[in-house]
């Protein structure tokens, strides 16, 4: 082979590591490339190497060692695992498919009440309980936030508020065909948690009995701008003590919803006229909704690769908080 085709088909950088493998150091350039003049100069050398395979056996050996290192390198990194645990990884397959529903509000959320006198220690602390909960669902919204931001994958504030805009009309038409029994409800069994779906079935079930029937109607839908992120909470199943896993989490969010809707409930005249009679609500009157319903999660927690499982999984409601008319409990937020 001639030397000017092994350096073209070696590179200069490859004939030099070859060179050093039998000249010795000192006869050598300590530069890393090799010129014209040195290829002619170590022709013998060169040709020895190309007559007993050398570079074949030198790039044989840079393959195998390009292997080793990527290798080493996927193991260190296991990406598909990194993204995919609940696939690849056993034990969290084995949690995310255990444990998909928490179900359980977490931490019970509470309008903002004024603050009746600057003195918080008046009427038993009702002032320091008040801001106990606003400095709690604070820290909550921003805990939260990072955690969904570093650990589920596209999170936004606009992708949850128009998931929860979607379940809030559905579930509301569907119960206003309760009357209509469980056929009302089918659609919306995906959008809820099986225990308040179960709860829903009840209501529609007892609506059915009673011969009522609600008439609504959304007249002002809401839009992203009215829904607020006002409190969220994660925890683990179970202490995730029965799962094993590290990171499977459930992530929930209380939303307030801002709304204007009609509402009337009738129901039949008793005897032979017939017809329906208005025994709740007005359906010419527009009043203004606020809702706040918890929606919920299961997230794969990360601290820097957002992940899109577990497979299957979406924001669901859990529950329609009612607010107390009077002074809210003080809340135990320990896990349970």
């Amino acid at each position: 082979m001639p030397v000017s085709d092994i350096g073209r088909l070696l590179g200069r950088s490859e004939a030099c590591t070859q060179l050093r493998r039998g000249i010795p150091e000192a006869c050598f350039p300590l530069s890393h490339s090799l010129s014209t003049w040195e290829l002619r100069r170590n022709e013998p050398t060169l040709r020895a190497l190309s007559e007993r395979g050398g570079f074949q056996e030198f790039q044989t050996y840079r393959s195998i060692t390009f292997q080793s290192i990527s290798k080493s390198i996927s193991n260190v990194f296991n990406i598909p695992t990194l993204i995919h645990p609940d696939i690849y990884n056993a034990t969290e397959k084995h949690a995310a498919e255990k444990f998909k529903f928490h179900s359980k509000v977490m931490d019970m959320y509470y309008k903002q009440r004024p603050l009746t006198s600057w003195n918080l220690y008046k009427n038993e602390n009702e002032g320091w309980d008040e801001l106990e909960r606003r400095t709690r669902y604070f820290w909550n919204r921003m805990w939260i936030q990072r955690v969904c931001r570093q650990s589920l994958w596209g999170f936004s504030d606009t992708v949850l508020k128009t998931r929860a805009i979607q379940i809030y009309k559905e579930v509301n038409t569907a119960l206003a065909n309760g009357h209509k029994g469980r056929v009302a409800l089918e659609g919306i069994k995906e959008m809820v948690s099986p225990a308040l779906f179960d709860q829903l079935l009840g209501e529609s079930v007892k609506l059915q009995k009673t011969g009522r029937m609600v008439e609504w109607k959304m007249i002002k839908e809401p839009g992203v701008e009215d829904l607020k992120l006002v409190n969220a909470y994660m925890m683990k199943p179970a202490t995730n003590l029965q799962a094993g896993s590290v990171k499977l989490n459930f992530v929930q969010w209380t939303v307030e919803i801002n709304s204007e809707q009609c509402f009337a409930v009738y129901e039949k005249k008793q005897g032979k006229g017939g017809g329906q009679k208005l025994i709740a609500g007005d359906p010419q009157m527009v009043i203004k909704v606020v809702d706040h319903w918890v929606f919920e999660r299961p997230i794969l927690k990360s601290w820097f690769i957002p992940r899109p499982g577990p497979r299957g999984a979406e924001w669901r409601l859990v529950a329609r908080l009612i607010q107390p008319q009077g002074r809210p409990p003080v809340q135990d937020t320990s896990e349970d």
